[in-house]
């Protein structure tokens, strides 16, 4: 989002005649929803502050800590004590949940530690940016994650002010990419990889590609670890938790927000992604590379590249899981007809563990034959061993095959936080 120009929630002081809804803890799974919770759980409370808002995030979300600057939340340090301690204020992303039924919309939230006032900062302490998953797009032939975005504004120190109608932050485009071919009154654009590269255009980093991963300090994504140990911090930058820096702060006299601070704490060890609910973990499964098929039979020995990451909250049943939520992204493409298969929405997804592990999902995906203009399609999409074998498939509804087969060379899938 960016750094000036702000079109924010549109926060018109009112009077409320009547008695507010009752809203649960975590009732916001995307903008509105996140608005109304607001509204009924911090009516009449004087004085507020955004720390209030972590109480409406649903559960089960996943929780990234970054001290990038990408951001009209930049990240930044602050030197405390005597001596001085320098400590780490990031910026503290998640990623959601959606609304019952389309769990698989991500809600994506994030807040800001960081209390020194520049320009490029607007007040990103007081404000929750907010990307809200709508129906996939289409963009270079590929299935993409299309998201509403906007911005909750709580000014410190004031009583609740009434947001009246949520609307969207149209001027993200600065740093995000916007989606094409929909109308521009929609503000819909593309999410930014936390941990992919970025061509910047703040502070220091002005028009440089950023490793935004070496900026990450942690991460509960299920299928990310291994990308942050091949990646280490930037220099100056240390790898710690947001309740490692709430124990710093809550030492020290700091202008940033403790109770924030406190609250996401909190969150994460109570009400994220995997966390205080028996019998459900924050799961993944990731991987890809070159897979071979050999049908004797029908003289099709074709040859597919496949990546594949899944991950969100998962029941554990007697012998498998059932992912409750899915965040996902697939992509197969079949060198012999020439077929890429994409998709970011793959549900349901039901996990066999065990050293030969099964796993099945089906994805509404898009197909693009020879380059040309996708289609939408549904596929199955099965991982199974076979005598030792890792094999992957990629299946119409029908059964028939689209893309995979047996694991070559280094081929691999890694089941995450799913142990028998």
């Amino acid at each position: 989002m960016t750094k000036k120009n702000w079109v924010l929630l549109a926060i018109v002081a009112a009077s409320f005649v009547g008695r507010a809804p009752v809203y649960a803890q975590g009732a916001g799974h995307d903008l509105q929803s996140f608005v109304d919770c607001l509204n009924g759980r911090l009516s009449g409370v004087n004085p507020v502050d955004v720390s209030g808002a972590v109480q409406c995030i649903p559960d089960g979300c996943k929780i990234t800590v970054t001290m990038s600057q990408e951001s009209a939340q930049p990240a930044c340090f602050e030197d405390l004590g005597s001596p001085a301690v320098k400590v780490q204020l990031p910026r503290i992303l998640l990623s959601c949940p959606g609304p019952a039924g389309n769990e698989w919309k991500r809600f994506r939230p994030s807040f800001l530690l960081c209390h020194t006032n520049i320009p490029e900062r607007n007040q990103g302490w007081n404000r929750v940016e907010i990307g809200s998953d709508q129906t996939p797009s289409v963009v270079n032939r590929k299935a993409t994650v299309s998201m509403q975005t906007g911005d909750v504004l709580i000014p410190e120190f004031q009583p609740w002010v009434r947001i009246i109608t949520p609307a969207t932050a149209g001027s993200c485009a600065m740093c995000h990419s916007r989606t094409p071919g929909v109308a521009n009154d929609q503000n819909l654009f593309q999410p930014i990889d936390n941990l992919g590269t970025f061509r910047s255009i703040q502070l220091d980093n002005d028009k440089h590609d950023v490793l935004l991963r070496k900026l990450v300090i942690d991460t509960t994504e299920p299928t990310k670890g291994p990308e942050l140990t091949a990646a280490p911090a930037a220099a100056g930058i240390t790898r710690q938790s947001v309740g490692a820096i709430c124990t710093i702060l809550n030492n020290q006299r700091s202008n940033a927000n403790k109770n924030l601070c406190t609250n996401l704490k909190d969150y994460q060890l109570s009400r994220s992604c995997g966390a205080g609910v028996v019998g459900v973990t924050c799961g993944g499964i990731n991987g890809g590379g070159i897979f071979k098929y050999d049908d004797l039979f029908n003289g099709d020995n074709s040859q597919s590249v496949i990546s594949l990451d899944i991950s969100g909250q998962a029941q554990k049943g007697t012998t498998s899981y059932r992912f409750l939520d899915t965040e996902g992204t697939l992509s197969a493409y079949n060198y012999k007809t020439r077929t890429l298969y994409t998709s970011v929405k793959i549900v349901p997804v039901v996990v066999i563990p065990g050293a030969a592990f099964d796993v099945a999902g089906v994805a509404d995906a898009q197909r693009s034959v020879g380059g040309a203009a996708p289609t939408p399609i549904q596929v199955q999409v099965k991982i199974s061993h076979f005598r030792g074998n890792l094999i992957v498939k990629i299946l119409d509804m029908s059964d028939n095959f689209l893309a995979g087969g047996t694991a070559q060379a280094a081929a691999n899938v890694v089941l995450t936080n799913l142990a028998p």
